[in-house]
């Protein structure tokens, strides 16, 4: 008979969530609990020190987003769980000032506690409110439906401000509620027609796939989402919104604060600065790359679903299948592409440099230190700046290697099959495309292990479906078997071999990667 919110004092915790029991004849919801840990407003209130995580290694929170552990956990949370690491990992991108991250962990609790009480009221999710997002458009809601998963920022436009629970009435919810409770006494002839589509839908691919029902995509065309996480990556800024380049220079001047610098009295003071200044920055790059729900590997792999068969009839007539199939497939391409960091956020990085050198200048520690002394810890500075540069390169575990394995992993045989047919005035064949991407993920020996290991293993689950991708497949063999042969050192060998097994269908590239 009850229905309980549990506001847990926990300021430790992974995610908060809400569950409920129903009648399996009827379907009659009663006793749900929502779970609510108050480390949702720890985030907002103290998760800021010096720009970065402030809970000691081994904590819950640490455990929690610790891959090995956060697998088991996981299992043991109900479908829907509001992940507050992800809110954590915002935080300390930089897309937030200081200010701004006082009372965001308190506006996400809010929009939370919306989310699970409609849950409880008996709405599913409904993935396709995010559609009726134009970022272009100030007037543009984020959704209408709080039922939907967007991105955590955008999700503040739930209510008026921090200080009250109201807000705009979000249109599909409306509806749904008159309807469950009111007989659909408050929905009339001329209110919109909304699109909805929940769990299921989202997961279905018998038959073909429905491109629009997604999780976590945040504009009305999906595949634009795309467009708009590579230029928040790659360009200097873009409006009404926060790009890395400007993320980075935010938090450069945050570490330059004097009363950050007033408090470097010791050198463990001075190599602590310089490790969390390296970590943050790091921190904000993956943000943009990978780790946030809005970065450019996430919204890649969200529109995966762009290039397959879609269900008959599923695209609206609004929509342009060319143009939409286009982006997602340009924006894929271009990302595997990927060398460096782009240029505006290396001219970032470098201009930071001096300016944070000129700022630790003035450190107490540095006070009693000879010029040689000086200019070496000075050096320590530049080294955890621009040493960013290698690291986004070539590190598997922070780096572009792992967006692009992670991308490259996606792009396996699904049970929908990848496009193929007449789009543009002429033929699109998305397999052969995708294979000989693949393919070129796998065959580059400059490639880390794990980005040829991820194509290896995706380009595998191809075999059989036609004679040109057992062909492709046939070549890269052969393309591994003489890099195998012509190895000079041990490791290229061992990591021929590893592909090879791959390739053969011997090996599991999920417990390679583990073992890493």
């Amino acid at each position: 008979r009850y229905n309980v919110i549990a506001w847990d004092n926990r300021r430790v915790a992974g995610a908060a969530y809400e569950t409920q029991a129903s009648d399996p004849r009827t379907g009659k919801q009663s006793h749900t609990l929502i779970y609510l840990p108050a480390a949702w407003v720890k985030i907002g209130n103290d998760y800021w020190k010096g720009g970065k995580f402030s809970e000691p290694a081994g904590d819950a929170l640490s455990q929690f987003t610790n891959k090995k552990n956060r697998k088991g956990l996981l299992k043991k949370m109900p479908r829907c769980d509001r992940d507050i690491h992800e809110i954590g990992e915002l935080v300390r991108s930089g897309r937030l000032s200081k200010d701004e991250a006082k009372v965001f962990g308190i506006q996400t609790l809010t929009q939370t506690l919306f989310h699970e009480v409609g849950h409880s009221l008996g709405l599913a999710h409904n993935f396709k409110g995010s559609l009726s997002y134009k970022p272009s458009d100030p007037k543009s809601l984020f959704a209408t439906s709080i039922m939907d998963y967007s991105d955590y920022e955008i999700e503040r436009q739930a209510y008026d401000s921090v200080h009250t629970s109201q807000g705009p009435l979000l249109e599909y919810d409306r509806q749904i509620i008159s309807t469950i409770y009111n007989q659909g006494k408050d929905v009339s002839d001329s209110d919109p027609v909304l699109p909805a589509c929940a769990d299921a839908e989202a997961d279905w691919q018998t038959g073909g796939v429905d491109p629009l029902c997604n999780r976590y995509d945040v504009e009305n065309d999906p595949t634009h989402s795309i467009i708009t996480a590579m230029t928040r990556f790659t360009m200097p800024s873009m409006p009404r919104d926060t790009t890395l380049t400007q993320a980075l220079t935010r938090l450069g001047q945050d570490f330059a604060d004097p009363s950050i610098i007033a408090g470097l009295k010791t050198t463990e003071d001075f190599d602590k600065y310089a490790d969390e200044l390296k970590e943050t920055l790091s921190a904000s790059i993956q943000y943009y790359l990978f780790s946030g729900k809005a970065s450019v590997t996430r919204t890649l792999i969200t529109n995966v679903k762009a290039l397959l068969q879609f269900l008959p009839k599923i695209l609206p007539e609004e929509y342009d299948e060319a143009k939409f199939r286009g982006q997602a497939l340009a924006g894929l391409m271009e990302f595997l592409k990927m060398e460096t960091l782009p240029p505006e956020v290396t001219k970032a990085l470098v201009l930071m440099t001096p300016q944070l050198m000129s700022a630790v200048s003035k450190a107490p520690v540095l006070a009693d230190r000879d010029a040689q002394q000086q200019s070496k810890m000075a050096e320590k500075i530049a080294e955890s700046i621009l040493g960013l540069l290698k690291t986004f390169k070539l590190d598997p575990e922070s780096g572009l290697p792992r967006a692009q394995a992670s991308v490259l992993a996606s792009l396996k045989k699904r049970k929908a099959p990848y496009f193929l047919g007449p789009l543009g005035g002429g033929i699109l064949d998305v397999e052969s495309i995708i294979t000989n991407a693949l393919y070129r993920g796998l065959s580059d020996s400059d490639n880390s292990t794990l980005v040829r290991v991820a194509a290896a293993s995706s380009l595998t689950s191809f075999k059989g479906r036609s004679p040109m991708t057992d062909q492709i497949i046939k070549t890269a063999t052969i393309a591994i078997q003489q890099q195998r042969d012509m190895a000079r050192v041990n490791p290229e060998r061992e990591e021929a071999l590893t592909l090879l097994k791959i390739l053969e269908g011997n090996q599991n590239p999920m417990m390679l990667i583990l073992k890493r």
